[in-house]
This record gives structure tokens, sequence and C-alpha cells, in this order.
């Protein structure tokens, strides 16, 4: 009987035990997620045993620090966390899209002096604790980082070596569009100046060749010598065969002159008759011929014919009458005189113009 009792008694402290190490277990298991990991690459490369040791020494190192936190006396002295205290979940190890899900727990190693006898297991805060921790010593293990456990965001993974040939491949795009963009804007800017200019070129053409169409058609603009042309890039040289023709034909141009009209004043006075250059006769009256003083008498005795008669009002002799219309006589001849050889000089220089312009047409 008494042994029967004994038996009785340790089966049911063994059950209590195990439904409670249960439901510690159910409330302290964490989740973790493996950034674009699969579970044929886990089993096959023994990943879930590399994991393991990296926790034990996480759990080894955080409950060495704090002890009580971890619900024991001291730890990891006698009694170290080991891979065979990180236990696996029933449902452990599954794929979610590109990602892997594995749960687990950490139980209290036998023979470690607790501070409690109902602590079985850590708690879920204390091991998200430790996967922290560990986070980077699990990629350096296996290659692939832990993004979540449970509720608690690690973060997105740093850049890997593709990551950084993607953005540097970016970044010389980004580069090729900005300096292709600079080409073109200053492409179109020049594009733009260069048609403005054009457009002032054809503009200060079109007025030009009106300017020339309201003179008359002049293409050419004479120098001193007459045969400098101008046109829009500047003068057209003319060769010196043409200068000294031209200096000729001015010479001889000049030399009949002086036959024609008598050359200087006091040459023209020279060629007048005798008559006109001893002043018998005013200009006025061309009209009545006379070839010598003598001719006077004749005027006069018609004079005082017309006077007597009262037929014909009597002539204007050159004589004048007082010293103002004498006065006012040489101012008349002097300012005909000069109409005259105005006159004359405008008939010569258009002459002169016509015959340039014929020679400068035959070059």
């Amino acid at each position: 009987m008494d042994a029967k009792l004994i038996f009785v008694t340790m089966s049911l402290m063994v059950a209590l035990c195990l439904g409670d190490l249960a439901s510690d277990i159910s409330t302290n298991t964490v989740e973790l997620q493996f950034y674009r990991l699969q579970v044929a690459d886990w089993d096959t490369h023994g990943m879930q045993t590399k994991v393991a040791a990296i926790l034990a020494s996480g759990a080894n190192t955080y409950c060495s620090a704090n002890p009580n936190t971890c619900g024991l006396v001291t730890c990891c002295t006698g009694t170290a966390f080991k891979e065979i205290n990180i236990g696996k979940d029933a449902n452990s190890a599954v794929n979610d899209g590109k990602n892997m899900l594995f749960s687990f727990y950490i139980t209290i190693p036998d023979g470690a002096s607790l501070m409690a006898n109902e602590t079985y297991v850590l708690t879920s805060a204390i091991i998200i604790n430790i996967v922290e921790n560990v986070r980077i010593d699990v990629y350096n293990s296996i290659g692939y980082y832990i993004t979540w456990a449970d509720t608690t965001y690690f973060g997105v993974p740093p850049a890997t070596t593709e990551n950084i040939i993607i953005t540097v491949i970016a970044f010389i795009v980004l580069i090729i569009v900005i300096v292709v963009a600079l080409f073109l804007h200053y492409w179109n800017k020049r594009r733009e100046h260069n048609d403005k200019l054009m457009k002032k070129i054809e503009e200060k053409k079109n007025k030009k060749n009106k300017k020339k169409g309201e003179e008359g058609g002049k293409a050419a603009e004479g120098s001193s010598d007459g045969y400098k042309m101008e046109t829009e890039t500047g003068p057209i040289p003319v060769p010196d065969r043409f200068k000294l023709r031209a200096r000729e034909h001015s010479h001889k141009m000049s030399g009949r002159k002086s036959n024609v009209y008598g050359g200087e004043k006091d040459a023209g006075a020279s060629k007048l008759p005798p008559s006109k250059a001893k002043g018998a006769v005013s200009d006025t009256d061309s009209a009545i011929k006379m070839d010598d003083p003598k001719s006077n008498g004749d005027v006069d005795d018609s004079r005082r014919q017309a006077e007597k008669s009262h037929s014909l009002p009597p002539l204007r002799t050159s004589e004048p009458r007082n010293a103002e219309d004498g006065e006012d006589k040489k101012k008349r001849k002097k300012a005909k005189r000069k109409h005259r050889k105005s006159k004359r000089t405008a008939n010569e220089n258009a002459g002169y113009q016509a015959q340039s312009d014929d020679e400068v047409t035959d070059l």
C-alpha cells in the first residue's frame, strides 16, 4: 500500500510538472521570420543546428549578465544553456511566400538554481532580446536575416551585393539622363540664338535691298574716283588699269570743257567777241547784234525816232543811268553767269556718271 501510494503521488507530481511545462512552452514560444529563406535550404544545409547553437550562446550571455531577469539565482557557471535547450515547435519551419517562419522556445537547464520552483522556460520577452543581440551572428552563419520576432520588427536587411550593383547602375543612368538633358537644353538655346541671328541678318539684308530699290536700283556707291562699289561685305576693289583709264578720261573731258567753254574765267573772257569783252552791250539785249562800238549811233537814232513818233518804246542802252543801275546790272550778270555755269556742270556730271556706270557694268 505504501509503495502504491508513493507511486501514485509521484505520478501526479510528474503530471502536474508536465502540464505546467506545456503551458509555459505554449505561452513563451517565439516565431521568427527569415528573409528570403525557404524550408528546402533550411533542411538541406542544417541551418537549424547552427541557429540553435547561436541562440544557446546568446542565452548564456544574456542570463549571465541578468540572472534574476531569467528567473535564476546564478547562471551559466556549472549549468549553461545548450542546443538541447532550444526547443522546436511542432509546426515550425514553414514557408511564408518568399520567406520562412520558425517557432522555438528556450528551457531552463537542469540543475540550475531557480528563484521559484515553477520556472521552466525563459519568457518570450527575454527570448526576443536574445534574438536581437544575435541576429547579425545568425546572418554571418547561414547568410539570411531575421526580420521579425513575433511582432517585433528588426528592419529591412542591409543592401546586398546585388542591391549595391543595382544602386550603382541607377546612379549612372541618372547621371546620363542629366547630361543628356543639359545637352538638349544647351542645343535648344544655341538653335534659338542662331535663328534670331539669321533673322536679324535677313531683316538687315531686306532693309538694304529695299533702300537700294528706293534709290533707283543703284547697287554701287562711287568714291572720289567714282569706281568703288559698296556691298554688304565692304568695297569692291577696282583694278589700277581701270582707275588709270578713268583718270585719263577725266583729263580728256576737262580738255574738252576748256576748248568749248574757255576753261578758266580769264580764258573765257578772252574767248568772247570784242563787243562783249568791252561791255558794249548787255546780255539782256541778245536780240540786237553789234559788231563794233560804231553801231551805237544807229541805236541812238532809232531811239530818237521812236521818241518822236511815240510808236515804239525806248530801247535800253548798255550804259547805266546811274550808279545803282550799274551795280544791279553787274549783280544780274554775275547771277546769270553762275546759273549757266552750274547748269553746265550738272549736265557734265550726269554724263560722267552715266559713262562711269557703263564702264563699271562692263567690269
